[in-house]
């Protein structure tokens, strides 16, 4: 059974999702008026959804979750922050080489 927590989580996502389908809808718009844009809004979603799944998976409130990462000394946030950038980078190397294998790039 899933807490309520998770299931918060859980809908912050789906509706973070929902709002980068809005925002790409509206890019998309646009970009065929010839209107051409960086698309930073993208990352509006994409944090909501971020700190979604983390409750989901975590079931810890997000606030509880930023205070106890705040709670950590600065050597430790520095050694886990560092750890995620390097374990966020190996998956989405990862990731891309799987893309780039499936597809045989030439």
């Amino acid at each position: 059974m899933l807490s309520n927590i998770r299931i918060k989580g859980l809908f912050q996502v789906a509706w973070a999702s929902a709002l980068f389908a809005i925002f790409f809808g509206i890019g998309y718009w646009l970009n065929s008026l010839g209107w051409h844009h960086m698309p930073w809004e993208f990352a509006i979603p994409a944090g909501l959804a971020i700190a979604g799944l983390l409750q989901a998976i975590t079931g810890i409130p997000f606030i509880r979750l930023a205070s106890q990462w705040d709670a950590l000394r600065p050597w430790q946030r520095g050694v886990f922050g560092v750890g995620i950038v390097l374990a966020s980078f190996a998956l989405l190397s990862a990731a891309a080489i799987a893309y780039l294998s499936y597809q045989g790039a030439s």
